[in-house]
């Protein structure tokens, strides 16, 4: 069905720039002769597509381009909508009734796991870079570090958020506990690395700064960039607390 699908969509697409074609043509040797330069051969080609298109009586022209236009933008429209599919994977779980004890044990446990796993694994990939920061930075490799860096922890914070939506309305006791706030947002890791990188970046371009000296811990870059990962860790190993104290209570209902 997909290959028929993208079938009819190419050839819908073929017709409308078949339609157009002598249509434009005819313009551009227009403008060609207002502008007294009919004489040179592309112009005269283009002329000649218009009179092959007069030969054939014409008064299928409209129906057909506004038929096959209709067609190719409803389905290459069509191809770039979420597939039900695509949003399976997005939000693999469907959220339970908020009622429902067990299921809100799962979703603690949910949670939990990907702290205890993915999240201290982040953390531990930023404390790692910090401390060899100041050699990465010394042999001109920081800039490469941090982009992985980033590339590793936006994926884990991505789906944290996702998660956190996916459940809040059922369950916003639990989900308020792992939820960015105006006092910490986990995303600013991200926002300080990739500061970094740019710092970087203006430094290894000025002739008359030495990137080793310039970024060194005294560089606001540099510190805020410590302070995020620091926070983002600090952050991990409360929530971890906090959802091991909330499921203890949601046992004690049981």
């Amino acid at each position: 069905m997909g290959g028929l699908r993208n079938l009819v969509r190419w050839a819908a697409t073929a017709i409308v720039v078949l339609l157009i074609a002598p249509v434009a043509c005819r313009v551009y040797v227009g403008l060609a002769e207002d502008m007294g330069r009919y004489d040179q051969p592309w112009h005269k080609a283009t002329s000649a597509v218009w009179s092959i298109a007069q030969t054939v009586d014409l008064w299928w022209f409209s129906p057909l381009l506004f038929f096959s236009a209709g067609v190719a933008a409803t389905l290459w429209a069509v191809d770039r909508l979420p597939t039900s599919a695509g949003l399976a994977g997005r939000h693999p779980i469907e959220a339970p009734a908020a009622d429902d004890l067990e299921a809100r044990q799962r979703i603690i446990d949910t949670f939990a796991a990907f702290f205890g796993t993915k999240m201290r694994a982040a953390c531990r990939a930023g404390a790692a870079l910090l401390g060899e920061l100041p050699a990465r930075i010394e042999d001109g490799t920081a800039e490469k570090e941090l982009t992985g860096y980033t590339g590793q922890v936006l994926p884990v914070l991505m789906e944290l958020q996702n998660l956190t939506r996916l459940y809040h309305a059922g369950f916003r006791d639990v989900t308020e506990i792992v939820a960015a706030t105006m006092a910490f947002n986990y995303f600013e890791v991200v926002s300080a690395s990739r500061d970094l990188v740019g710092e970087l970046k203006i430094a290894a371009g000025a002739a008359d700064r030495d990137p080793a000296r310039a970024l060194d811990e005294s560089n606001k870059y540099v510190a805020a960039f410590r302070s995020a990962v620091a926070r983002l860790q600090e952050w991990t190993e409360q929530r971890v607390q906090l959802l091991a104290d909330k499921r203890k209570q949601c046992a004690a209902a049981d």
